[in-house]
């Protein structure tokens, strides 16, 4: 069971986003697990060897917050946005630099004399 939000580095991730990820496949109450066997019972659940939890039909009070569903983004992903956001920062100080430099031809044009 491939999952395509699936991070590639379990071990790297922290604690609390690893339990998150693994509430969001299906691992059973993930607080109770340590880091390490969290991870072989996230595995068991990825690789189809172990069912995962279904919760019953909560009765009683609502939970206070709902799970958020995130999107795990990979190193070379974060490395390729971090590239193109420093692009496109490369690219607004171009057109900062042309509208300060537009605005004071202007500036001299309108000046009162």
């Amino acid at each position: 069971m491939e999952n395509k939000n699936a991070p590639q580095d379990l071990n790297a991730m922290h604690v609390y986003d690893l339990r998150d990820y693994a509430r969001f496949i299906g691992v059973r109450s993930p607080t109770l697990y340590r880091k390490a066997d969290l991870i072989i019972a996230i595995n068991q659940i990825e690789q189809g060897t172990v069912l995962p939890y279904k919760p019953k039909v909560i009765l009683g009070r609502k939970p206070r917050r709902k799970v958020q569903e995130r999107t795990y983004i990979t190193k070379k992903s974060m490395k390729m946005l971090r590239q193109e956001n420093l692009s496109l920062v490369k690219e607004n100080r171009k057109l900062v630099d042309t509208l300060m430099s537009v605005y004071g031809i202007v500036k001299g044009i309108l000046k009162p004399h």
